[in-house]
């Protein structure tokens, strides 16, 4: 895939659900520092040089913002792994990969399997403002809500490589995480596209201009359903 391929797309979601609980997780900062500012910039699904595409970003302007990276020509598919590195960054907000995604405008639909470096996984479903979290069926807003399934089969620090995999058999999900099955359940299929997403955490816990956010995916496996 060339950099063309990536359709960069931004979701507000400032204070939602996606990163709500990454507050009570270990979201510590972690990552380099220095007395010398780093340049601000942000780079969206950027080919990085060394095969992967990254998303970087050391912007207070983009705490607490998702950001989806479309896949061009992925909307149905039957198997979906990628492969992911945090560089920096604070390890308790989410990365990973999206399915289903619709982007009309301002109405969007989407999916996310997700990791934190801290050992966690989620999968969210956002729909019309609602986030659903999907492997623990809660809502966000709900009394005993607890999005995060914490497990031993994630990577976890700064600069480890983690596999996301997503199987689909007609409405069946399997999720795998590092060749291991850790999730599986069902959510009926949609036209949309797969791809990338990253959470940028809030300013409580990330360290502009000097930490920035910094993660690298690449597609190890995109197969059309038959």
């Amino acid at each position: 895939m060339k950099k063309a391929d990536i359709v960069a797309v931004l979701f507000m979601a400032v204070c939602t659900a996606a990163f709500a609980l990454a507050l009570v997780l270990s979201a510590c900062s972690a990552g380099p520092g220095d007395l010398t500012k780093l340049p601000v910039q942000t780079i969206q699904w950027a080919e990085s040089g060394d095969g992967y595409f990254q998303f970087y970003t050391n912007d207070e302007n983009n705490f607490g913002n998702i950001y989806l990276g479309d896949i061009a020509g992925t909307n149905d598919l039957n198997e979906f792994e990628i492969e992911c590195i945090r560089k920096s960054g604070a390890i308790g907000f989410e990365y990973g990969l999206i399915f289903d995604h619709v982007n009309s405008g301002q109405d969007q639909l989407f999916s996310t399997a997700g990791i934190t470096s801290n050992g966690a996984y989620t999968i969210w479903e956002y729909s019309s403002g609602d986030w659903v979290n999907i492997n623990n069926n809660d809502k966000f807003g709900d009394e005993d809500f607890d999005g995060y399934t914490q497990t031993p089969k994630i990577f976890q620090g700064l600069n480890k490589v983690n596999k996301i995999k997503m199987n689909r058999a007609d409405d069946d999900i399997i999720l795998s995480l590092n060749g291991k099955e850790v999730w599986k359940g069902n959510k009926p299929r949609i036209d949309g596209n797969y791809g990338f997403f990253v959470i940028v955490g809030t300013e409580k816990y990330e360290k502009f201009p000097n930490t920035p956010v910094d993660v690298r995916f690449r597609v190890l496996t995109a197969t059309p359903s038959e």
